[in-house]
C-alpha cells in the first residue's frame, strides 16, 4: 500500500484530533508523557499495522493528563453487539483451570514511565518486515543470450521486462484489526487544546478523512486488499463465548469497514484470548494467495478468560495470569500468518508493556514487533520510503555491457537494433529514439539508456540486440591451447533456437561482473537500483587448417629415401616457427597443420634433404606441395684406345659448369673445386672417373681436353655437353693412330687395293674352272 499516504493520513488525523479536543483531563493515579506524543504514536502504529501485517493493539489508558473522573464524549451512536456470521472456533485443546469469580469492573490503572518507545521482539527490523510483506521490491526479469550467424558473426542481446515493483500486480493483503473495546478505552486524553477518548481517536486514525480504510482500501490504493474488524471486551455475566464480536467479516468496501468501527462502544473488562479466538475464525476464511496481517490492539493487560466450558472467567479489574496464559495458548493456534504486531495504546507500560512483547513469542508469525506509543518519525520514513516505490513500474532503464578481451564490435562499429516484445508480436523500435545505444571503444562498454522518465510497459520485453566477433586475442588462444577452450556458457544463454552457448565451451563474450541493469521505482528522486545479469554467453572461433604434402622427383626404386623429413610452419614475419611437422613414408609424405590461428600470414619451410632439391608451392587456403629433386651428379671418365696408345698416360680435362641463367657455377662438388668462372681441370688416364656430385639441377656442362688430338691420339666425346636433369656421364676417348713402315711404296693405299684386285680376280678364275669340271663330268 502507498506508506507515504498512510504517514500522511497519520499526520492529518493527529491534527484534526487535536484541534477538537477539550481542556486537559485530571490525572487519576499515575503521571506520564503527554498526550499528544502518545496519540501521535498509536496512530502511526496503527497505519503500520494496517500496511504491513498482523499487528496487537495494546489500548490501554493514554498516560497524559487525564481527568479522574471518566468523560463521556458523543462519537455517535453506540454501537450494538454484532453476531458473526463466521463459524465459532472448536474449544481450546489446552484447559485451564478456573479461578477467580470474574468482575465487571474496569481494569486498574498502573504506572507509567517517563518515555514511550517502540520495542523489538525479532531481530529484523520494520523496513525488512515490511518488504518480507506486501511491498518487496522486485527486481525486473533481465536476460542476457547469444545467437550464431555463422562465419565467426554473433549477435548479443541484453533484455529487461517491464514490471511492478511488487511481488504481483496488486499485493493481495488480507488485514484483520482486533480492536480492544473495553471501558477503558473509554478514558480522555488531551488532543491539542481539546479532550476526546481513545476510543473516538482509534475511530478517527482508521476510517476518518485520509484514514488507514482510505490508504488500504480506497480509489489509489495499490494493493488488492480487504479488511475484516473484531472487537472484544469481556462481561462474566452474559453466557459463554461471547466476549468479542466480528464487527465485520473480510471485505475489500472502505465505507462497510468505517462504519463497523464507527459503530463500537467501550465496555466490559479485558478478555484478549476472547479477541484472538473470534480473530482465528475470521482467518480461516483469508485468501489462500493474499498476505494476512493482523493487529491486536490494547489499552491494558488481560482481566478475563474463557474457561473450559466458555464461560468469562477472571477478576475483570487487574492483572490474571489464568488470562495471560489462556491468550497465549490460543495465539500458538493462530498459524499461517505473515505478520503478527502488538501496539500497547495509551498507559500500557511496566509489567504490561512486557507482557504485550512477551504475547509476540507465541506466534508463528514471519514477522512479529510491538510498537509502544512512540518510533513516529522512523515509522513515517519507512512508509514514505515504500510507498514511492510500490505504485510504479520501473523506469529510467540503462544497460551497461563491458565486452572480454575475446570479442569485439565488427569494424568497431556498434550495429544494433532495439525491439520490443509483447503478447508474441516484436516490433522494432530502435528509430523512435526510445533508447540511446552507444560504444565507448577505451573501455569496450556497450551502454543502452531508455530516455528519462521513460517507465518500461509491464509485460514487454525490450530488447537491445547488437553484433561482435571473436577478437585476434581468442584466434590465438584457441590455437595456442591446441582448440581446448577455457570457459564453458551458463543455462540459458542461447537465444531462441540457439545451440551454442548454454554447456557449450567457448570464450566468455563478456565481463560478467560489468554487465548490469539499472533501474529505479517511485518518483523523481528514488535511488536507482542496479542488478547484474546472470547469464554468460560464450563464443567460439573457427581455425584454420594446412595441409603439407610431398614428392620425391628424379628417384627410382633404387633410390634410398630419407627417414623422414620436417616443414617449418612461420607466422607473419616472425623468424621462429610457429609449428612443426613431421613427413615420412608412414604416413605417406603428407600431414596438417591443425588449429592454425586465422588472422595471420603464413609460409612454409623444408629442412634441407642432403641430395635433393626443394620446390615449395601453394599457400596457405589451398595447402602446400613440397616437392624434392634428387640433385643430379656428373661423371667424366677417360678412354685410351690403340694397340700401341699409352694406358697409363694422365689427360687433363676440362670441365665448365653454368647454371640455368648461363652464371658459373662456383664451389666444390665431389671433391672438385671450380673457380670462378666455372671451371675445373681434371687429370685422368685410361679408365679413371671423376664424380661430380650434387650440381643444380639444370646446371649446364662441358667437358673437353686439354690438349686434344696430339701427340698421336685422336680424341672424341661421348655426352660431354648438355644440362643436368638427372645423373650424366661424359666419356672423353683417345685413340693412338699407330705408324707403317716405308717400302718405296708411297701410296700404300692404291697398292692396297691393286692387291686386292688381283687376288679378286684369281679367285674368280678358280671358281670357273671348278664350276666347268664338275659339269664334264
Amino acid at each position: 500500500m502507498p506508506v507515504t499516504k498512510i504517514a500522511y493520513i497519520l499526520t492529518t488525523a493527529l491534527k484534526s484530533a487535536q484541534r477538537k479536543g477539550g481542556a486537559d483531563v485530571k490525572k487519576r493515579r499515575y503521571h506520564g508523557q503527554s498526550r499528544k506524543s502518545r496519540l501521535l504514536a498509536v496512530m502511526l502504529v496503527m497505519a503500520m499495522l494496517l500496511g504491513m501485517s498482523t499487528i496487537s493493539v495494546y489500548a490501554g489508558e493514554l498516560t497524559g493528563d487525564i481527568s479522574m473522573e471518566q468523560v463521556d464524549v458523543d462519537v455517535g451512536e453506540a454501537g450494538t453487539q454484532k453476531d458473526t456470521t463466521e463459524s465459532t472456533a472448536q474449544e481450546k485443546t489446552d484447559k485451564v483451570q478456573e479461578e477467580m469469580e470474574p468482575s465487571e469492573d474496569d481494569q486498574p490503572e498502573t504506572e507509567q514511565t517517563e518515555e514511550s518507545q517502540t520495542e523489538d521482539v525479532t531481530a529484523s527490523p520494520l523496513m525488512m518486515n515490511l518488504q518480507q510483506s506486501t511491498v518487496r521490491k522486485v527486481v525486473p526479469e533481465h536476460h542476457k543470450y547469444i545467437r550464431y550467424n555463422g562465419n565467426d558473426s554473433y549477435t548479443l542481446t541484453l533484455d529487461v521486462k517491464g514490471a511492478y515493483a511488487s511481488e504481483s500486480i496488486r499485493p493481495k493483503v488480507d488485514v484483520l484489526l482486533i480492536i480492544d473495546k473495553s471501558g477503558s478505552m473509554n478514558e480522555e486524553i488531551r488532543n491539542g487544546y481539546k479532550r476526546q477518548s481513545k476510543m473516538a481517536v482509534l475511530k478517527n486514525v482508521v476510517s476518518g478523512t485520509n484514514g488507514l480504510t482510505e490508504a488500504i482500501l480506497g480509489t489509489r490504493s495499490t494493493l488488492d486488499a480487504r479488511m475484516a474488524v473484531v472487537s472484544y471486551s469481556g462481561n462474566k455475566s452474559d453466557g459463554t463465548y461471547n466476549d468479542a464480536w466480528a464487527e465485520q467479516v473480510w471485505t475489500d468496501s472502505k465505507a462497510t469497514i468505517d462504519n463497523s468501527v464507527k459503530s463500537i462502544s467501550a465496555y466490559g473488562g479485558t478478555n484478549w484470548e476472547a479477541g484472538l479466538r473470534t480473530g482465528a475464525e475470521l482467518l480461516g476464511k483469508c485468501r489462500s494467495d493474499a498476505q494476512k496481517i493482523v493487529v491486536f490492539l490494547s489499552d491494558g493487560e488481560p482481566t478475563f478468560y474463557y474457561n473450559s466450558r466458555g464461560d468469562t472467567a477472571g477478576n475483570g479489574s487487574s492483572y490474571d495470569s489464568d488470562a495471560y496464559n489462556h491468550a497465549q495458548s490460543q495465539l500458538r493456534q493462530i498459524t499461517g500468518l505473515n505478520a503478527f504486531y502488538t501496539i500497547g495504546f495509551g498507559s500500557v507500560w511496566g509489567s504490561g508493556n512486557t507482557r504485550m512483547s512477551d504475547l509476540l513469542k507465541s506466534s508463528s508469525a514471519s514477522a512479529t514487533k510491538y510498537y509502544k506509543a512512540a518510533d513516529s518519525d522512523q515509522l513515517a520514513d519507512a512508509f514514505k520510503e515504500i510507498a514511492e516505490s510500490i505504485e510504479y513500474t520501473c523506469r529510467d532503464v540503462t544497460i551497461t555491457d563491458v565486452l572480454s578481451d575475446y570479442v569485439e564490435l565488427p569494424d568497431n562499429r556498434m550495429n544494433y537494433t532495439v525491439t520490443a516484445t509483447k503478447g508474441g508480436v516484436t516490433t522494432n523500435i530502435t528509430r523512435e529514439g526510445t533508447v540511446q545505444v552507444q560504444y565507448h571503444a577505451d573501455t569496450k562498454t556497450v551502454t543502452a539508456t531508455f530516455k528519462s522518465g521513460f517507465v518500461l510497459d509491464k509485460d514487454t520485453v525490450y530488447a537491445v540486440n547488437f553484433e561482435v566477433k571473436p577478437t585476434q586475442k581468442a584466434y590465438d588462444e584457441y590455437a595456442d591451447q591446441n582448440g581446448v577452450y577455457p570457459h564453458t556458457g551458463s543455462a540459458g544463454s542461447d537465444a531462441p533456437g540457439n545451440a551454442t552457448s548454454a554447456e557449450k565451451n567457448g570464450f566468455y563474450s563478456n565481463v560478467n561482473e560489468k554487465v548490469s541493469l539499472t533501474y529505479t521505482y517511485g518518483t523523481d528522486g528514488a535511488a536507482p537500483d542496479t542488478d547484474a545479469y546472470q547469464e554468460k554467453p560464450v563464443v567460439q572461433v573457427s581455425d584454420t587448417q594446412i595441409a603439407v604434402t610431398k614428392r620425391w622427383e628424379n628417384t627410382n626404386q633404387n633410390t634410398n629415401l630419407p627417414d623422414q623429413v620436417v616443414i617449418r610452419l612461420y607466422q607473419d614475419n616472425e623468424q621462429t616457427e610457429y609449428r612443426t611437422l613431421t613427413l615420412n613414408a608412414e604416413n605417406q609424405w603428407a600431414g596438417t597443420f591443425i588449429h592454425v590461428a586465422k588472422g595471420h600470414t603464413y609460409r612454409i619451410a623444408e629442412d634441407a634433404v642432403d641430395g635433393y632439391e626443394s620446390e615449395i608451392t601453394g599457400d596457405a587456403e589451398q595447402g602446400y606441395a613440397v616437392t624434392n629433386t634428387r640433385t643430379p651428379s656428373l661423371t667424366v671418365q677417360k678412354k685410351v684406345e690403340g694397340k700401341l696408345g699409352d694406358k697409363t698416360k694422365q689427360f687433363e680435362i676440362k670441365i665448365r659448369l653454368a647454371d640455368k641463367d648461363g652464371n658459373p657455377v662456383t664451389g666444390s662438388y665431389g671433391g672438385v673445386e671450380f673457380d670462378s668462372h666455372g671451371e675445373a681441370v681434371v687429370s685422368l688416364c685410361d679408365g679413371e672417373q671423376v664424380c661430380i656430385e650434387k650440381l643444380p639441377v639444370g646446371t649446364g656442362y662441358q667437358v673437353t681436353e686439354v690438349l686434344a688430338d696430339k701427340e698421336g691420339y685422336q680424341t672424341s666425346y661421348e655426352t660431354c655437353e648438355g644440362t643436368l636433369s638427372a645423373d650424366r656421364t661424359a666419356t672423353v676417348i683417345n685413340r693412338y693412330m699407330e705408324e707403317i713402315p716405308d717400302s718405296g711404296i708411297h701410296d700404300v693405299g692404291s697398292f692396297a687395293v691393286g692387291s686386292a684386285l688381283v687376288l679378286m680376280a684369281g679367285a674368280g678364275m678358280l671358281c670357273i674352272a671348278l664350276i666347268r669340271r664338275r659339269r664334264n663330268d
